[in-house]
């Protein structure tokens, strides 16, 4: 059961890379950041790369990513209850 339930999990991932600041950031080096990590994520070197490791480069603004990450630890908290899954 174990094994069927981490292929299960697997397929499902959304495995994102993001960068994070702490919060209270100000806002313009917010959004700096976001500009420049997006015009890297587009370059054809880390396209190249990322494509050849199985990755899809996503960019986007930061409320984007805030909605991704917000609905991806909601849907994985509840899987987590109904399996009953505990800390070991």
């Amino acid at each position: 059961m174990k094994k069927l339930l981490a292929c299960a999990l697997a397929a499902a991932l959304i495995c994102p890379l993001a960068a994070f600041a702490p919060a209270g950031t100000a806002q313009e080096i917010v959004q700096r950041l976001n500009r420049e990590l997006n015009a890297i994520t587009r370059s054809p070197d880390v396209v190249d790369r990322l494509d050849k490791s199985g990755a899809e480069p996503a960019g986007g603004t930061p409320e984007q990513f805030a909605k991704v990450y917000r609905d991806e630890y909601d849907s994985w908290k509840a899987v987590i209850q109904r399996a009953n899954i505990k800390p070991e």
